[in-house]
């Protein structure tokens, strides 16, 4: 690939030990973070990928800074960059430490692991791409992409014919769809393989490559189109349309004469890729082969056509070759505007389906912006306010559905870090989406069918982004492709910085020489040392969740003593995690220690402010150890923070009733009959207190919508709103 030359001084500092290290961490963090699971952890995807890529990013940081210290020079990006990165880092900082869970906020855990951390990680691999991309190829990076990429496909395609080699059980009906591959949700690999297929397309046509590994990458794009039909996820598929975008550059790229052959070479890979989606729902392993060999061809067809002579290389694309990306672009929407409308109905059921809750989601992100503008609550605390700011409607229907993400990343930075860091996010977004533009603009032959399809990822990415959450599986991906866009846009940076011990040039003494190996040994030791450090506390998270696992199996064997000392571990290991204090409670309790098991438990819902399910655990825990002011404490709570729930109106009821407190009982199942919900376990404890109270009518009534459900409740719920004296009687 035709690279701009790299100075004497840079071709000269860019062999220093460690350049080798950088590009192996930065491919091994690329591969493995998306793929890597382990089945002997409460969250066999999650926690694995988010160490992965916590070390990862460490491991790359210290090598970045050996190659500084060593070098005695750090490199500066454009003063834009430079501004916009800091004041993300500055946002970042302020909003953990203004957040009412500054631990949350930071390590993200609880949640998805998208907290100040990863993004300061993230940060750091971007800063490392971009030194990098001016140095020397970033291609192996991309080629990652593209292995991570084949392989999350290959294992979606062995669940979806029936080959997957691991037993997930009843796992597997934790994640909706039956395949999902190796991110643990549908929605989260169909992302990945729709945001990465561009880069895949540019390696089936780089003319750089041989021509069996363009053919090869050609087959594996058609995989890949069979690979998202199963995913069955429409964010994946509107991501995966960036590729018809490189396919057009190939395409107008070629000489005139060769512009229609060209243009058939391609036609075949953009229209299944935009149409296949939505006219099948499950292929059969023929048409997967046929699919294959089809892009096979193309790739093949194509490697013949680049053997010709291409069309202008120049920096400015000539007029003629405007006007025939334009007419492609135009065509290419009309043909997915046609496909839309041959096609509506399956599209409305996707978006409806897709839209459902998020658009619920979303409101909710937004109530909590309004309230907290300026710095929001903190990255990744969504769900501490999730039922206090949700519909009545969502309340009534879907109570047991909390969600810990607003499902849209821009919208997670408004409500986590409110405008200080929205406004930092997207003011670095829009920095590297003008170097990438400017990548594109000043590249020429095949470098800019390269620049193409990293753009093309790039903003992929972000179509995908916009309706679903940063998983550590997906959240590295922009910023590597950022540094690579900023890396081939950015003609003109700052200065260079010279360290103090910066080894002068030309410098050949011998005493000199011995001097910068003794500096390059102390420092790599020191250095590996530091980062075994930080990699043993960045991994504790992990081997936390490794022995409340432990314990968890300890408890189903019937080994109560095992069990103790694995999650006494784990709590150990993360102190702050409320999940481990509530198994401990739940330990408890089965020793019949109820004194113990209600310490644990409050403790565990004072880490998981915000749960109604928790603060009702508290409260049973009280009653069983009989606290019963700490238990009235935690139902109060446990309606501030959810007062449409049902389940929380109705125990609460039953509550207050046995203590005597009958008035507030009636109010409570007053709010709740109000509700009209369909919950038919809380309708029968509502029948319960109804009958301890003798309202022999109500209870009655009650007893019909636990019975039958909505149909008849709703009958004898008009009947009794009839009776004479007003419709609500409880009120008396």
């Amino acid at each position: 690939m035709d690279e701009s030359p790299l100075t004497r001084e840079g071709q000269r500092y860019g062999k220093v030990p460690g350049e080798r290290a950088l590009i192996a961490a930065l491919v091994l963090l690329i591969v493995v973070t998306p793929i890597v699971f382990l089945r002997t952890t409460m969250f066999p995807f999650f926690l694995p990928q988010l160490t992965v890529l916590w070390a990862g990013a460490c491991v790359v940081s210290f090598v970045g800074a050996y190659r500084i210290v060593v070098r005695g020079v750090f490199d500066r990006g454009p003063l834009s960059i430079t501004v916009a990165s800091v004041a993300f880092a500055f946002a970042l900082a302020i909003t953990s430490v203004l957040s009412p869970q500054t631990w949350v906020a930071v390590t993200g855990l609880s949640a998805r692991g998208a907290g100040a951390l990863t993004y300061a990680l993230c940060l750091v691999i971007f800063h490392t791409v971009f030194g990098l991309a001016r140095r020397r190829s970033t291609e192996p990076l991309v080629l990652a992409f593209v292995a991570a990429h084949a392989l999350i496909v290959f294992y979606a395609l062995l669940q979806a014919y029936g080959l997957d080699p691991v037993e997930w059980g009843a796992d597997a009906s934790q994640v909706g769809n039956l395949v999902f591959s190796t991110l643990g949700n549908a929605n989260f690999s169909s992302g990945y393989v729709g945001l990465t297929l561009p880069l895949l397309v540019w390696l089936a046509f780089a003319t750089t490559h041989p021509p069996a590994a363009r053919v090869a990458a050609g087959a594996a794009a058609g995989a890949s189109v069979v690979a998202l039909i199963y995913l069955n996820s429409l964010q994946g598929w509107i991501a995966s349309l960036a590729a018809i975008v490189v396919l057009v550059q190939w395409a107008i790229a070629r000489d005139e004469g060769d512009r229609l052959v060209s243009s058939l070479v391609v036609l075949l890979p953009a229209a299944v890729i935009v149409g296949l989606p939505l006219a099948s729902d499950a292929p059969s392993w023929l048409l997967l082969f046929c699919l294959m060999g089809g892009f096979a061809c193309c790739s093949a067809f194509g490697t013949l056509q680049d053997r010709k002579r291409p069309g202008p290389t120049n920096h400015e694309p000539s007029s003629s070759a405007r006007r025939r990306f334009w007419a492609v672009i135009i065509t290419a929407i009309g043909a997915v505007g046609v496909g839309g409308l041959l096609f509506w109905d399956k599209l409305a059921d996707q978006l409806a389906s897709g839209l459902e809750q998020r658009v619920e989601f979303w409101n909710v992100s937004l109530s909590i912006f309004r309230d907290s503008p300026f710095v929001g609550r903190g990255l990744e605390t969504y769900l501490t306010y999730f039922t206090t700011y949700r519909s009545v409607d969502q309340a009534v229907h879907w109570e047991s559905l909390l969600s810990n993400s607003p499902h849209s990343v821009p919208l997670g930075f408004m409500s986590g870090g409110g405008l200080v860091l929205a406004v930092a996010y997207l003011t670095i977004l829009l920095v590297i989406g003008y170097f990438g533009v400017q990548a594109i603009r000043v590249a020429n032959g095949p470098l800019r069918l390269f620049y193409v399809a990293v753009f093309s990822s790039w903003f992929a990415y972000h179509v995908q982004a916009s309706v679903s959450m940063d998983i550590a599986g997906l959240a590295y991906t922009q910023w590597v492709l950022g540094g690579i866009l900023v890396g081939g846009g950015a003609s003109v940076s700052l200065p260079p910085l010279d360290l103090p011990w910066k080894p002068r040039m030309g410098r050949r003494v011998r005493r000199g020489d011995s001097a910068l190996g003794n500096r390059r040994l102390v420092v790599a030791v020191a250095m590996t040392i530091v980062c075994f450090y930080c990699l043993g506390f960045l991994s504790e998270p992990l081997r936390a969740d490794m022995a409340i696992y432990r314990g968890q199996q300890a408890i189903v064997n019937s080994d109560p003593a095992t069990a103790e000392i694995e999650i006494s571990r784990a709590i150990e290991l993360e102190p702050r995690n409320g999940f481990y204090a509530e198994n401990m409670a739940y330990l408890y309790e089965q020793l019949g220690l109820y004194e113990l098991a209600f310490i644990e438990m409050e403790r565990g819902v004072r880490l998981q402010p915000g749960i109604p399910a928790m603060a009702l655990k508290a409260a049973r825990s009280a009653l069983s150890a009989d606290h019963i002011g700490a238990a009235e404490g935690w139902y109060e709570y446990a309606l501030e923070i959810d007062p449409n729930g049902a389940s929380v109106l109705t125990e609460g009821a039953a509550f207050y009733t046995h203590t005597g407190r009958s008035d507030r009982a009636k109010t409570l199942l007053e709010s709740f009959e109000f509700l009209e919900s369909p919950d038919v376990a809380a309708w029968a404890v509502a029948k319960r207190t109804y009958e301890f109270l003798n309202l022999t009518e109500k209870a009655d009534h009650a007893a019909t919508c636990a019975a039958v459900g909505q149909p008849g409740c709703w009958e004898a719920l008009e009947r009794v709103h009839e009776t004479p004296g007003g419709p609500w009687l409880l009120a008396r």
